[in-house]
């Protein structure tokens, strides 16, 4: 089950890219910059995409229980 923790590390990450985007809409940004904040986002889209997936695995799992009883 997904735990508070995860919830809020959900949550963080969101707010981080939107900080990004907010960045990245800088003109005076640099290359360098932009390449930084394009890695970083990335991870953190990875580990977000990753905690949907096993919320959705979860989801099926709790309806899979319930149709059972």
């Amino acid at each position: 089950m997904e735990n508070k923790a995860d919830i809020k590390n959900f949550e963080s990450n969101i707010e981080k890219l939107k900080g990004f985007l907010e960045n990245l809409e800088d003109e005076n940004i640099t290359l360098e910059k932009s390449l930084e904040i394009y890695k970083k986002s990335k991870m953190l889209l990875k580990e977000n995409q990753i905690m949907l997936e096993n919320a959705k695995l979860e989801c099926v799992e709790i309806t899979k229980q319930l149709e059972e009883e």
